[in-house]
């Protein structure tokens, strides 16, 4: 059985190994996913009709906000956010320091539909259909990011086949060390940040 010390001793000399990840739970999955959101801007441009160009530009939003709260949740780190009530510019900013794709461009879509919500300025159908195909392009390179594990399958050293999992509570960003079924220690967010993990 392994201590937290000694968990911490070996993870940070590097000679933990691992033996595989799992996902146990389901990708997350809102009634309405960014594919539909995309769908409907894209049915909106064909139109041509200037309300339609306005609805395009909304749903493309829409699409966009909905890829970065997947994003969010499947990190682990929409409790966090939901506590710092961030706007969209600061989830950005936010998912760039954790290393997470968050491409400048993303903030100039969202400049282009504030002026349509804020000032009222109808978007033209260059700039609507360069949001559309940029949050495309986002949506489509989001899906080839990792997935966080829900759980991993680690071990000490193959001699002795010590072995633990480490299961990851993304609701409350809490790993837990558990070894046969017993829990040993968790580790909570702060002390993980704090701790460099």
């Amino acid at each position: 059985m392994i201590s937290k010390n000694d968990f911490e001793k070996e993870l940070l000399t590097g000679t933990i190994l691992n033996y595989g990840s799992h996902w146990d739970k389901p990708q997350i999955v809102f009634d309405i996913m960014p594919i539909d959101f995309l769908n409907y801007a894209e049915a909106d441009i064909a139109s041509k009709d200037k309300g339609n160009l306005i609805n395009a530009l909304s749903n493309t939003k829409r699409a966009l906000d909905c890829q970065i709260e997947i994003i969010i949740c499947e990190h682990g780190l929409k409790n966090k956010l939901k506590k710092e009530k961030l706007n969209f510019p600061k989830k950005i900013n936010f998912l760039r320091e954790k290393h997470i794709v968050a491409p400048r461009v993303l903030e100039k879509i969202n400049r282009t539909r504030n002026m349509l919500e804020h000032e009222f300025k109808k978007p033209s159908i260059g700039n609507v259909e360069d949001a559309l195909d940029i949050v495309t392009l986002f949506i489509g390179y989001s899906k080839q990011l990792k997935r966080v594990p829900d759980s991993i399958h680690l071990g000490i050293d193959e001699k002795t086949t010590e072995y633990f999992n480490v299961f990851f509570d993304k609701e409350n960003f809490i790993f837990e060390v558990i070894d046969d079924s017993e829990k040993l220690f968790s580790i909570a967010e702060k002390e993980f940040i704090s701790k460099g993990y």
